[in-house]
């Protein structure tokens, strides 16, 4: 072989080579954009949710809703079929006629009225209610709710400073288990909190979706589906998702068996419900059906998978995330983990959905969308 014949490795592998250095820098420009995504999110969420909040308040400071704890008790039984609780009969008496009608009377106890809420169908109609009844249903942690076919968990609140009832009637009140705490809060009221979350998402929105504009175009173009086309796809993962919450919600109720913590729904749920029954409920239409399924799935599917090689890994640590940052305003250690339980489930479901799916992330988008509809439509049917 002469030295014209000889062979050049460099120029025959350099097509080769700057192919696996594009590929490189897009995958690290890819990882960089995806952690970014990340932040991104973190910051509004919280920071940005904070701002906002400050300066909404700055401009409407009606908007914020205070109650003291006995207005607080009043709400919470109303917002529980099953609950009961108590206070003092002129804390009862001074109540706006608002709290008052939510709530109902089963037994006074000198000075003190015993409340549950008047839905509740387990409740005696035929006679009053006897003190020793009444001890068993508040006091006895085990009992339940109970009639000659069904029986139902009692939901029971107490006021988390130590009171005089406390005092008088159980001097070890205080370190019962099995009860949940009430106390003065303050927040913003349903239709300003509806208001915020639009506010907050748009931001999300503007912010993170050009991030990934370039990967949702493309992936939208090779699905080569119409709209019609990812119905079969929809369904089967709305399938999966609905599987997911049978299995979230049987690990809830053994959770809350281990923590002896009665179940109720996530604050999350609670204040999304809230908000969409207020009269700016319309406006959250919008940010729980297309901006939220858009922006979390962006970010804890096509950004957290792009974080890890294996991609079981990045399905376990994206479902975590995305379980723990739907129950992150849980006010106790039982609360998030029962709660948090059956987001961690949900988010697995949305992210086999996504691997399913071959890593498009259109897949996700339309089940959590088409899921989240499905929840909307429930919680106006059942408010009807």
């Amino acid at each position: 072989m002469n030295q014209k014949d000889e062979i050049n490795f460099d120029e025959l592998f350099e097509d080769n080579k700057k192919e696996t250095d594009f590929i490189k820098k897009s995958t690290d420009f890819s990882k960089q954009r995806s952690l970014i995504s990340i932040v991104v999110y973190l910051l509004i969420s919280i920071l940005g949710g904070l701002i906002v909040s400050v300066i909404f308040i700055s401009v409407q400071p009606e908007s914020v809703v205070r109650r003291n704890a006995y207005e607080e008790m009043a709400y919470q039984i109303d917002k529980n079929k099953y609950a009961i609780g108590y206070m003092a009969q002129d804390e009862f008496d001074s109540l706006d006629a608002s709290f008052k009608s939510e709530v109902k009377i089963i037994y006074e106890l000198n000075g003190f009225v015993f409340l549950a809420n008047p839905e509740n169908n387990y409740l005696k109609n035929d006679s009053p209610y006897l003190l020793d009844e009444i001890l068993t249903i508040y006091v006895d942690t085990d009992t339940t709710w109970k009639n000659d076919t069904n029986e139902t968990k009692i939901i029971r609140y107490r006021y988390s400073d130590n009171d005089e009832f406390q005092i008088l009637f159980d001097p070890v009140f205080e370190s019962r288990d099995g009860y949940q705490t009430v106390q003065a809060t303050a927040g913003f009221a349903p239709e300003a909190a509806a208001t915020l979350q639009f506010i907050v998402y748009v931001i999300l929105m503007i912010s993170i979706v050009p991030l990934f504009f370039n990967q949702l175009k493309s992936e939208w173009r090779s699905s080569k589906l119409s709209l019609a086309g990812w119905l079969p796809i929809i369904l089967i993962g709305y399938f999966y998702m609905i599987a997911g919450n049978i299995v979230g919600n049987a690990l809830s109720g053994i959770l809350s068996t281990l923590f002896n913590y009665e179940m109720t729904t996530s604050l999350n749920q609670a204040a999304i419900e809230e908000m969409m029954l207020s009269s700016s409920g319309l406006l959250m239409i919008i940010p729980v059906v297309f901006f939220a399924p858009v922006v979390e799935e962006l970010v804890f599917r096509k950004a957290i998978f792009s974080l890890f090689k294996n991609e079981y890994m990045a399905l376990l640590i994206s479902s975590l995330l995305f379980g723990l940052i739907h129950v992150s305003s849980e006010a106790s250690l039982a609360a998030f983990v029962v709660n948090g339980v059956t987001y961690i489930v949900s988010g697995f479901a949305l992210g086999y959905v996504y691997i399913k799916n071959k890593h498009n992330i259109w897949a996700s988008i339309f089940v959590h969308a088409f899921s989240n509809a499905v929840s909307v439509i429930m919680i106006f049917l059942l408010a009807v």
